[in-house]
């Protein structure tokens, strides 16, 4: 609720507090869950685009994650880093590729998420999108390795 969230930053609470599993923030909870408007007023108010959570991951992360486009292009408007790896070497970019995610592919993509990065297991998003069953079938699955293809080459693959 956008009131609540609202009513708590106005009485003082930390835009960077850790929710009640003491991993996430209302940003990366607000973005995992696909809130939009909340995600735009913690942004509106400083929270931390970039910050990452216990697990290492960003909002833009959990969005991508989630296949939700809006929150991605907002974060993506709002200065987010599109090519910041967790732990495991993985990006936003990797994260919307291997779930599937077309639109939040193409939203990274057009501002520029870098395909060619590998994860530290060696693999690019592209090769995390081919590695499931039915890509030739899978019409969303195709046209995520047609974006990918498409996108221009950022770098030279790296882990």
């Amino acid at each position: 609720d956008i009131s609540a969230v609202e009513a708590w930053l106005d009485s003082g609470g930390h835009l960077d507090a850790n929710g009640t599993d003491e991993l996430t923030t209302l940003l990366l909870a607000s973005c995992s869950c696909d809130a939009p408007q909340i995600a735009s007023l913690l942004l509106s108010r400083g929270a931390s685009v970039d910050f990452k959570g216990a697990n290492g991951c960003t909002a833009l992360m959990f969005a991508a994650e989630g296949g939700h486009s809006s929150v991605v292009s907002l974060l993506l408007e709002a200065g987010a880093d599109k090519d910041t790896k967790d732990p495991k070497g993985v990006t936003a970019l990797m994260c919307a590729s291997s779930r599937g995610h077309a639109e939040a592919v193409q939203a990274l993509l057009e501002a520029g998420a870098d395909k060619d990065l590998e994860a530290k297991n060696g693999k690019t998003p592209l090769e995390m999108v081919c590695a499931g069953h039915g890509v030739s079938q899978d019409k969303t699955k195709r046209s995520i390795v047609d974006l990918l293809r498409a996108a221009p080459a950022r770098s030279i693959r790296r882990a």
